[in-house]
């Protein structure tokens, strides 16, 4: 319990208890501009690049919106892009743990539509589960 399936790293939610601080999680468009922005996409993305989703699964997604196939490209995103972040916990055990040592983050990345989004996944389902407080969408 509290270690992703096949992890034999350290706990990263025990750590970041450890610590004693709680990440505060909010999403916003890329011009999101403030000292707790944190680039989450493929296509610029350097810090937060372990969040972002691969090529292999965004451009078939995106294809799919931009044919107006929205719920269908989203109903098969979404568990794309959950197994990939459960092997970037494996793969990038201090990034996580990082991530989760901040007292806030905003995810930053293009998409226009918030709730069919990779930030979205993350701040209201992924960070979650592993201690952080969804704050919700940044509304300009």
């Amino acid at each position: 319990r509290g270690r992703a399936a096949g992890h034999r790293g350290p706990d990263i939610r025990r750590a970041a208890r450890w610590a004693d601080v709680t990440l505060h999680v909010q999403s916003a468009r890329i011009d999101y501009r403030a000292p707790d922005r944190l680039d989450i996409t493929r296509k610029s993305g350097t810090d937060g690049l372990f969040l972002a989703p691969s090529w292999k699964i965004l451009r078939p997604a995106l294809d799919a919106m931009r044919a107006g196939r929205t719920e269908d490209a989203w109903s098969a995103y979404v568990p794309a892009y959950v197994a990939e972040m459960k092997a970037s916990y494996r793969a990038h055990h201090a990034a996580w743990a990082a991530l989760l040592a901040r007292d806030r983050v905003v995810l930053c990345c293009y998409c226009t539509d918030p709730d069919h989004c990779h930030r979205a996944i993350l701040r209201a389902r992924i960070l979650p589960a592993l201690g952080a407080v969804d704050e919700g969408e940044v509304r300009a």
